[in-house]
């Protein structure tokens, strides 16, 4: 029968981490590192080395359900042939190993099952993406007969437990002895060379380069503009260049219908904002359309923006539906971002727009998706989205590349 593993030998930023977990002193051990290094290779090792070398019990955490899954079959495959599996379940989420070692894996979607198993060791697998109100009420109480917690992850925002912990183990008074803390970027992994590197950084706005790279715990509630005053126009935005717009349509009642027309240097040229998206706005706006003699339209089609589409295109032809997706939010939100960063573009000294923009900001979802929206619901998002529609319409119809810094 045989028994042995082979485990991934751990690159030298990874090795502290295995010492630590290792050692007497240090009971939370806390690991802040870049995507794209290896973050989960150490947890899922380390889980695998505390099963086979002493018989225990080992408690999984990741954010959701689809992950716990996705490791489970990873170690199952890793571990095929060497017979130190004995049962395992994907369903009842767990692997049981020869030696008598259990563990079993569980998620914030349903944080409840097993928490009643007294845990030799937890490890929280992309921590800072774990929700607060399941860690305190279902993982922290876990803690308490654990001889180990470790803690992996990207930043995501300066709050949360992961955030906590990670500056407790930065921490070297005796109050917080018990933690150590340890962080590696991209920059610093030495897995890529520099071109590769300066392509993540020109893929990425600054901040997601900052947070999920260089792992900045930037803070919460921060537009993902910038200071948006500093992308106010000081004087009227130039005309006689090709003109572009964008409409993103009321959704419903509390929300506004929006069009917004930029020139060839993603300068706001004009904004109108309408209370009621009914048939004499869409007039409206194709009159507007046709005085500015716009090159090209972009319209949000979700909803009933379809219809108002069709409706106008009698009208003004070079209007076009884009229907927005999380995918798409991201393209078109982005493209502004990096715009900004390089003080191109701008917006109307306007309260209410500057407003919108500086509430816009950037969110992730407990799968790591990048999201972006309103800080609150009582603060719309229309002018934000019908101005990013207008760059997109110029970024992809203008061929304004001089201008265009994503192209």
């Amino acid at each position: 029968m045989n028994t042995k593993v082979t485990l991934i030998k751990p690159l030298w930023y990874q090795k502290p981490i295995i010492d630590a977990l290792s050692d007497t002193p240090h009971k939370y051990i806390t690991a802040c590192l870049s995507r794209r290094i290896g973050k989960s290779i150490v947890a899922k090792n380390m889980a695998v080395k505390w099963a086979l070398s002493t018989v225990c019990t080992i408690g999984y955490i990741t954010p959701t359900g689809d992950l716990s899954r996705k490791f489970i079959r990873e170690l199952c495959t890793k571990l095929n042939g060497s017979s130190a599996i004995k049962n395992s379940s994907i369903v009842d989420k767990y692997i049981q190993f020869t030696n008598g070692s259990i563990m079993y894996f569980m998620s914030a979607e349903s944080g409840d099952s097993n928490r009643g198993n007294g845990y030799k060791y937890l490890i929280y697998d992309e921590a800072a993406f774990i929700g607060e109100d399941v860690y305190m009420s279902v993982f922290k109480p876990m803690e308490l007969q654990a001889s180990k917690v470790l803690s992996i992850s990207t930043p995501n925002g300066a709050k949360g437990f992961f955030y906590e912990r990670f500056s407790y183990g930065n921490d070297k008074t005796d109050k917080h002895k018990r933690y150590i803390s340890y962080m590696c970027t991209l920059e610093e992994c030495g897995l890529y060379d520099k071109d590769t590197i300066q392509e993540i950084k020109d893929s990425s706005t600054r901040m997601v380069y900052q947070q999920e790279y260089m792992c900045v715990f930037v803070n919460g509630g921060i537009s993902c503009f910038g200071n948006i005053d500093n992308m106010v126009l000081k004087s009227e935005a130039e005309q006689n260049t090709k003109l572009f717009a964008g409409i993103d349509f009321s959704g419903d009642g509390s929300d506004e219908t929006v069009l917004t027309i930029v020139n060839s240097k993603y300068e706001m040229v004009f904004q109108k904002c309408y209370k009621i998206g009914n048939s004499e706005s869409i007039d409206d706006m194709s009159e507007i359309l046709n005085k500015y003699k716009v090159f090209f339209c972009y319209a949000e089609s979700n909803s009933m923006g379809a219809i108002s589409i069709d409706y106008m295109s009698k009208d003004f032809k070079k209007v076009e539906g884009y229907a927005t997706t999380n995918e798409s939010k991201r393209e078109y939100v982005e493209n502004v971002i990096r715009n900004f960063e390089h003080n191109i573009g701008g917006i109307i000294d306007d309260d209410n727009t500057k407003l919108q923009f500086n509430s816009f900001v950037m969110k992730y979802t407990p799968t790591k998706k990048i999201t972006y929206s309103n800080i609150s619901d009582n603060i719309h998002d229309d002018r934000v989205i019908s101005y990013c529609l207008a760059c997109l319409a110029c970024k992809n119809k203008g061929h304004v590349g001089v201008y265009c810094i994503n192209d």
